[in-house]
């Protein structure tokens, strides 16, 4: 009996054991870190699942890398980020959106890269405008929820076709059920490569961009690394701009160059 129930406990205990080891190993990682910063996954800007987590978290890391400084992100929804980001709790956000209101609670770094949004079509409709009431005989694909400009989410001139999410738009277009969608440039493109594939060189983007914004990392006034981190991220974003790398770094992503 005494046997049976030592033996019961074996793999218990050498669970015990790992989870210690995965713990004590998790913590010397995060003790070797200088910087945590955190963000929801964005592809193909950055996350998790991408080559180096993407152009911009490699931008973020090699500008750190060249002040001899390490980060890692922790990916979770932009909601958690930014609720525990602002009582301090992360180093840094990444990806944000310039916003006034948010200034009393954190700091923004250079400008790291654009976010454009713009509209797509199919190469062989010609659609072009110079305002948004042009667009208004077309069928516009969104996303439901989605904030764009005050003026397009205003329009009640347009005709505004919701959707979950913009894959659902993109085939909509391909297949003519929609004239327009209005996407993120750099994300779309992703999908089209990705999940839609041989059907990128159908689409179309209309030459004037609906709005764009710059995207930065956004330092959480209440951090006690809050001087260090945008101190040294904006020192060595700047050498590698000096340098040249940044274009270096979004061409091996797969993205132009001087599309930063």
């Amino acid at each position: 009996m005494k046997l049976a129930v030592t033996m019961s406990v074996l793999p218990t205990l050498k669970r015990v054991l790992f989870f210690c080891i995965l713990t004590v190993s998790t913590v010397v990682a995060e003790v070797k870190r200088d910087y945590l910063l955190a963000t929801e996954p964005w592809p193909p800007h950055f996350g998790p699942k991408l080559p180096d987590e993407g152009y911009f978290a490699d931008i973020i890391y090699q500008a750190f890398q060249q002040v001899g400084k390490t980060a890692g992100i922790l990916y979770t929804s932009w909601n958690r980020a930014f609720e525990l980001g602002k009582k301090g709790k992360y180093d840094g956000l990444v990806g944000a959106f310039y916003a006034k209101e948010r200034e009393k609670l954190f700091s923004y770094s250079e400008p790291i890269s654009i976010s454009h949004l713009v509209f797509f079509k199919k190469k062989s409709r010609q659609i072009s405008y110079k305002s948004l009431t042009d667009l208004s005989p077309y069928r516009i694909g969104v996303v439901r929820g989605y904030y764009y400009t005050n003026e397009f989410n205003k329009a009640d001139y347009l005709q505004k076709l919701e959707q979950v999410h913009t894959e659902r738009n993109i085939n909509l277009l391909l297949i003519g059920r929609i004239d327009l969608i209005v996407a993120e440039k750099k994300v779309t493109q992703y999908l089209l490569k990705t999940k839609f594939k041989g059907h990128d060189v159908e689409i179309d983007i209309l030459d004037k961009p609906l709005v764009s914004h710059k995207l930065f990392l956004m330092v959480p006034k209440r951090s006690l690394k809050h001087d260090s981190v945008l101190k040294n991220f904006n020192k060595g974003f700047n050498l590698l701009k000096q340098q040249g790398k940044i274009q270096e770094i979004m061409k091996k992503h797969g993205w132009d160059g001087d599309d930063i």
